[in-house]
């Protein structure tokens, strides 16, 4: 499954001339994501959702690092407030189906 207690595990992806390229695994994410201003490696930051799995609830922010996002959003730094140049990517209310 690619859902647990702590929430579910989020691709990151990009589209090349190749076809797909993943850019980031994360685990424990829960929707809604954002992108925010800042950005590290050329990619913005991303803002996200955490709850359950011993995570205090709120956003964190994601950082880009050495060709990827990094895999565990519990670990990012809290944001208390959204800065008003963040830009909602997956909102709450977005539904997604693994494949089978």
């Amino acid at each position: 499954s690619l859902c647990g207690s702590g929430g579910c595990t989020t691709f990151v992806m990009t589209e090349t001339e190749g076809g797909w390229l993943q850019v980031g695994r994360m685990t424990v994410s829960r929707l809604p994501i954002y992108r925010l201003p800042e950005h590290h490696g050329g990619w913005f930051d991303l803002g996200v959702y955490v709850r359950g799995g011993g995570a205090q609830p709120g956003i964190r922010a994601v950082r880009y690092e050495r060709d990827r996002y990094r895999p565990n959003p519990a670990r990012g730094q809290r944001i208390a407030r959204l800065p008003q140049q963040a830009t909602l990517v997956l909102p709450a209310s977005s539904e997604m189906l693994p494949a089978r």
